[in-house]
């Protein structure tokens, strides 16, 4: 699980503002392509500012994003010399409805080498981070989220950091170093969203490194973190992301067995049920798409979906009664 903080379109209104300036004239007669630059990226953010597209609207969102890189494209922007608009460049390459992370990566390593002390340089180790996990380099990744926690001041931009950072030391094995980090991230987060999510990653790291109890613990405490009446969890949010995909069954799993283990603390054996029958259904899901690629927690996949079973029959004969049990009345 990867948290994207917010739509593309507020990270790039970000990378500008601190150091919006028109080329002097020296800089234009020096290099006549400045000037090109600096036209094409008031271009690029006027229409993003006046873009009045519902944010729910992904088609509308789609075609203004389409014509944007149409733009830019006809324009070489990535050999024009700004920092500024490669970064801008990176960002809407990288945003999911264009999905041209190659082009996002070398564009936003191309802006942090010509500008590494720009204000924009935290949000470009981040996206950086982004891109090499949609690329499946978690070395990369991880590289370049320890680089944005070296220059990042915000706090929940901080947490976000040590958020994804802990997935992908989850993804190379290194447990110890994913459970620092994901503490980190529940310690620093003051967003609903990033409280609930790290919660969640704190979860996952701690059941993969042997400790159930305190991982259904910190699964409660996610969804503590989120409005109880909301029909989705943070899990579901657009800017949530899964590397492998599949890996989401694993989270929703594990989150229904500490649903589950609360409603039968209360005595509430119907609810128990609920929650059980849908982890059983997750670890299945999970188990299925994992194991073509053998996937290295499919162990504990198929011991929590057999515990569950187990307990999904106690708690049928629980909710029967001592008088069904013994054959009485209805």
């Amino acid at each position: 699980m990867r948290h994207w903080s917010g739509l593309a379109l507020a990270l790039t209104l970000t990378w500008a503002v601190p150091s919006f300036a028109q080329p002097t004239l020296w800089e234009r007669v020096r290099d006549p392509d400045a000037q090109k630059a600096f036209e094409l990226l008031s271009t690029v953010e006027r229409k993003l500012i006046e873009d009045d597209t519902d944010p729910l609207d992904l088609v509308g969102r789609h075609r203004t994003y389409r014509e944007i890189v149409s733009l830019l494209d006809a324009n070489d922007a990535a050999s024009l010399p700004d920092p500024r608009l490669h970064f801008l460049l990176a960002d809407i390459y990288a945003d999911a409805l264009i999905a041209r992370y190659r082009d996002a990566r070398r564009a936003v390593e191309q802006a942090l080498a010509e500008a590494p002390n720009s204000p924009d340089a935290a949000h470009g180790w981040f996206l950086l981070g982004i891109v090499c996990a949609k690329l499946d380099d978690p070395g990369c990744e991880n590289d370049a989220y320890s680089h944005a926690l070296e220059v990042a001041v915000d706090r929940d931009l901080r947490a976000n950091i040590y958020l994804n950072r802990g997935e992908t030391n989850m993804v190379v094995g290194d447990l110890e170093s994913a459970v620092r980090d994901f503490r980190q991230a529940v310690r620093l987060s003051r967003r609903m969203d990033l409280i609930s999510l790290s919660y969640y990653g704190l979860g996952i790291a701690l059941e993969r490194s042997g400790d159930l109890p305190s991982a259904l613990q910190a699964m409660r405490r996610a969804r503590a973190n989120w409005p109880a009446l909301a029909p989705y969890t943070a899990l579901d949010m657009p800017s949530v992301f899964f590397v492998p995909s599949y890996d989401i069954y694993y989270y929703k799993a594990l989150e229904s067995m500490a649903l589950a283990e609360r409603a039968r603390r209360d005595g509430d054996y119907e609810l128990e049920q609920v929650h059980l029958r849908a982890a059983i259904a997750h670890w299945s899901s999970y188990i299925d798409a994992a194991e073509s690629a053998g996937h290295e927690y499919l162990t504990n996949a198929r011991l929590h979906r057999e515990n569950c079973g187990r307990a999904l029959e106690r708690s049928l004969v629980r909710a029967a009664g001592p008088s069904r049990r013994a054959g009485g009345g209805p």
